[in-house]
């Protein structure tokens, strides 16, 4: 798992460990071409390139020449999500492994706000924004127990990125304090 607009590194290793300069090596998707990036001839090859990829990507030539083939990606964005193949081609022979990249986004601190008087209670909202992939939401008690929503929403930003709203309209004096927890899936 990698943070959302840190750096990753997909691993790639030729065994047994021998320089891959001379080999053909291309970094790809769901499909063969474009590419995320090709190496090839001894230098990556940008015109096969995936343009979301262009200037995020590169692999370590000294690397290379050990036969570490791994893939390096800057910034790395909500898209980038996914699995990865790495092919390395030798003549007729060509072998391939699959790396999966999960990326996670932790949004902003939650913004509450209170309306009402309402239905005879008050609306408390909570928002926020930047989470990848879709968040989970939960309102709770001052004892811990579990309150449903009101309403929620949550819609996807340009870059991929969440935005989730939801409510909850308190109508019960004993409930007291209430706590909005907005949490990612896949971070603890």
């Amino acid at each position: 798992m990698v943070l959302l607009g840190t750096d990753a590194t997909l691993p790639c290793q030729l065994f047994p460990g021998q320089s891959a300069s001379h080999m053909h090596i291309r970094w790809y998707r769901a499909q063969l071409t474009p590419a995320v990036l090709v190496f090839h001839e001894g230098q990556e090859q940008g015109d096969a390139q995936m343009p979301e990829y262009r200037g995020r990507t590169h692999m370590g030539t000294e690397a290379i020449a050990m036969g570490n083939v791994a893939l390096h990606i800057q910034q790395v964005q909500a898209s980038d999500d996914g699995l990865y193949h790495c092919q390395v081609t030798y003549g007729f022979t060509s072998q391939e492994a699959a790396v999966e990249l999960r990326v996670i986004g932790l949004g902003s601190a939650p913004l509450v706000r209170m309306t009402g008087p309402e239905n005879n209670g008050i609306r408390v909202s909570c928002s926020s924004s930047g989470w990848f992939p879709r968040p989970t939401v939960q309102w709770r008690d001052t004892a811990g127990n579990t309150l449903l929503s009101s309403s929620e929403s949550q819609t996807q930003d340009g870059d991929g990125l969440f935005l989730v709203e939801a409510s909850l309209l308190v109508t019960d004096r004993a409930v007291g304090n209430v706590v909005c927890s907005i949490q990612n899936p896949l971070h603890d």
